[in-house]
């Protein structure tokens, strides 16, 4: 067993059961919106759920006269009293699945999303299959990714197809549709009355849940289809301890007692302090841990744990605050939120005062940047503390596809990586390739 001193601080502890249905292969993960929300959409904003796709579908739909105001205003009403399949139906037969199947594939468009490494750990554990409700293929690419090989998979219209998948080593089921095929996606009232009457599809899933133990990640717990095997099962007498990773304080002590003696549920909890659920990591990598799975960590890319401070001037606020936001999600130490706006006199300190504790400086720039004497002067000042001091620089250039002149002359050495406007998270893997690879030379600083 690994020590859990660590892991104790943001998670509960692993049920042992937990951990011998997956040492035994007895355990089938089952992912949710919660998951996909850790990767960057090509708005810099998580990739959204189930109600947040309903809010910005509605908000879409005004904005390009598919909806008129009165319509939009009272779509967001019901979705305020949270009726949210009634939503999703009104706007299906208005504007037709095929305008929807576009959106949903624009917005979960897997040429600018980047699986997160929650993706790559779930691909790599050894879970008996995957379940997901989401319409990406992010967990599809991640799997490809650690194991160099594709996973078979099926979606809930394909009944034949699931039922045969399942009796393999691996198996996705994605249980809600997939973007590459429209017509799959389920979204609306009718989509979930079509599944709560397909008797086959029923059949499998109440097969599978009375098979495997199911560990349920960034799930909400609010399908009908899944609620219903597990209520028949449950009823049956024939129900399996099925786990739900929750975030600390959602669900007060009743309600998991009740998930408990009623579904056989058992929730565990973790914490998270700043909205990025990145606790749930580390209850999988406690996992790893405890099963003694170094294979599992070969595969999936290491968490950037270093001191990462990043700098820009205030007409790159936008970018600098992704790139920060990119680096913390990937486990960077750095300035705090708060502090952003207030960076570059964090900057001045630092030089002042000393870089201490450090291992990156971080510099967002473009040709503007580097005409803006004070800003250029205090690169070169942070240059000079840096090399005494063993702090690597390294430069993100916007909107230039060439070494910049400035660059050119005086940091000839320094690390250099070139971004086009309006960069997206895919957009950073040389840099985080970099500073991976930079990593296993150990902390620059003590």
């Amino acid at each position: 067993m690994s020590e859990r001193k660590h892991y104790q601080h943001y998670t509960d502890d692993i049920p042992p059961d937990l951990l011998s249905a997956i040492q035994d292969s007895r355990c089938v993960v089952l992912v949710g919106a919660g998951v996909s929300r850790r990767s960057l959409s090509k708005a810099r904003v998580p990739l959204p759920g189930w109600v947040t796709l309903l809010e910005d579908l509605c908000e879409w739909s005004l904005q390009n006269a598919k909806l008129d105001a009165r319509a939009a205003n009272e779509l967001k009403q019901l979705l305020e009293r949270r009726e949210f399949l009634m939503v999703a139906q009104e706007l299906l037969e208005r504007l037709g699945g095929e305008v929807i199947g576009s959106f949903i594939s624009d917005v979960f468009d897997p040429d600018s999303i980047v699986p997160a490494r929650i993706h790559e750990l779930i691909a790599a554990m050894p879970f008996r299959g995957y379940l997901t409700t989401n319409y990406d293929n992010l967990l599809e690419r991640a799997y490809v990714h650690v194991r160099n090989r594709q996973i078979d998979w099926a979606c809930s219209e394909e009944v034949k197809r699931m039922a045969m998948l399942i009796q393999k080593s691996s198996f996705l089921l994605k249980l809600h549709g997939d973007l590459s095929t429209p017509e799959s996606i389920v979204l609306a009232h009718r989509d979930y009355a079509r599944l709560l009457s397909d008797q086959k599809y029923l059949g499998v899933l109440t097969d599978l849940l009375s098979t495997y133990s199911v560990l349920m990640l960034g799930y909400s717990l609010s399908d009908l289809d899944l609620l219903f095997c597990i209520d028949r099962l449950v009823q049956k007498g024939r129900s399996r301890r099925h786990y739900l990773l929750s975030q600390r304080g959602r669900r007060n002590q009743i309600e998991r007692s009740r998930l408990l003696k009623d579904r056989n549920i058992q929730v565990i909890e973790y914490i998270d302090n700043f909205g990025f659920h990145n606790h749930v990591e580390t209850f999988l990598d406690a996992i790893v841990d405890d099963l003694s799975l170094p294979d599992v960590k070969a595969r999936v890319r290491r968490e950037l744990r270093r001191r990462i401070h990043v700098h820009y001037l205030a007409h790159r606020t936008a970018d600098g605050e992704f790139v920060w936001n990119y680096i913390f999600r990937e486990g960077a130490i750095t300035l705090s939120a708060g502090a952003q706006p207030k960076q570059l006199d964090s900057l001045r300190a630092g030089v002042s005062e000393g870089l201490v504790a450090l291992d990156y400086l971080v510099f967002l720039v473009d040709e503007a940047s580097l005409t803006n004497d004070e800003f250029a002067q205090l690169v070169e000042r942070a240059e000079l503390d840096a090399e005494s001091r063993g702090v690597q620089l390294v430069f993100l250039v916007i909107g230039e596809h060439r070494r910049l002149e400035f660059l050119q002359s005086k940091f000839a050495s320094s690390p250099t990586f070139y971004l086009p406007e309006g960069f997206g998270e895919k957009h950073l893997q040389g840099f985080r390739e970099y500073i991976s690879e930079d990593m296993k030379g150990g902390f620059r600083q003590p």
